[in-house]
């Protein structure tokens, strides 16, 4: 058995069970696949592909184990190779990190500032994303960590560690006829256009609270930038509940909306099969002072040996 098979076998459903097309991705020959992947069921005594007069239909009930343990294997090599790099370039590298925007401008310039200062050589990718893109990246390892709204899925196998709850808060146009009400309530917002988040963030979270007090949202415009957002209800396009960590900008006013809407759960995703490296855990105690590294590791070390948790949300505040 070798890890070249494994990589074919994965190769293989990650491409829908088609030789064809992993053949085109790992730049080898079908047959070669083919006989690698005949060879690994005769090694393991089993049938791993489920077949139908010749053609892959999926994985037998004994295959799904072997790709679930071939995924952690593969995983596990690739952490020896970065833990190799790791000791021979121990202050240098690129921190790889996806994103919303809006926490992109809130939550992160501070703690990437403090790891960078003692990882002067690292370098930063900050990408913006949505937390489906998220969790296929940490799971692939093309980013280090993401920081999302709320949790990835048990099945992700990600642990998220929860960072910080954010409160909402309401944005007009400046000297807006919603700022002269006191005690305002949901119904008080449905006579103004709301600007909205398209992604599975906050808009969202909004938009839930409206239908389960049997309202309707009445969207002006979607954005998937913050900063766009802004701008629009300076332009008194609408009004838009943001949350509470984002500047106020020219030509707008914010509102404590709290009662009406329940904060941004902030989680950071990582991969507990890969290899952690010390500048991520120093941005991770910088961005959230609770996650010292022991504590990482001990939530790392428990989705691996432990009670699986992986995807449930960890606060250890």
């Amino acid at each position: 058995m070798t890890l070249t098979q494994l990589r074919y076998l994965t190769a293989i459903v990650d491409c829908g069970f088609s030789i064809s097309q992993a053949a085109r991705v790992l730049h080898t020959s079908q047959p070669g696949i083919s006989r690698q992947i005949r060879l690994l069921e005769q090694q393991l005594g089993t049938a791993i592909l489920a077949r139908n007069s010749g053609r892959i239909i999926g994985l037998t009930e004994s295959g799904a184990r072997v790709v679930h343990t071939a995924r952690r294997v593969i995983n596990d090599m690739e952490s020896l190779a970065l833990m190799s790099q790791e000791y021979l370039t121990q202050e240098s590298g690129t921190f790889t990190i996806g994103t919303l925007h809006t926490y992109a401008l809130s939550l992160l310039p501070g703690a990437l500032a403090a790891m960078h200062a003692q990882y002067p050589q690292v370098v930063i990718d900050v990408r913006q994303i949505t937390l489906p893109q998220s969790i296929a990246q940490v799971q692939d390892g093309e980013l280090d960590i993401a920081i999302t709204i709320g949790e990835p899925p048990i099945e992700s196998n990600l642990i998220a560690l929860h960072v910080v709850d954010i409160p909402l808060q309401l944005l007009v146009p400046e000297g807006h006829e919603l700022t002269s009400r006191t005690d305002l309530g949901l119904a008080d917002l449905l006579d103004y256009p709301m600007i909205c988040l398209r992604s599975s963030t906050t808009s969202w979270g909004v938009s839930s609270v409206y239908k389960a007090n049997g309202y309707d949202l009445r969207p002006a415009a979607y954005a998937m930038d913050a900063s766009v957002m802004r701008s629009l209800v300076a332009n008194g396009l609408g009004i838009a509940v943001l949350p509470a960590s984002l500047p106020t900008v020219s030509g707008t006013e914010t509102l404590p909306v709290s009662h009406l809407f329940p904060p941004s759960s902030i989680n950071a995703l990582i991969n507990p099969n890969r290899f952690v490296r010390g500048y991520v855990y120093a941005f991770l105690e910088s961005l959230a002072s609770q996650w010292t590294r022991n504590e990482v590791d001990f939530e790392i070390r428990n989705a691996l040996f432990g009670t699986p948790t992986a995807g449930v949300k960890k606060d250890k505040a």
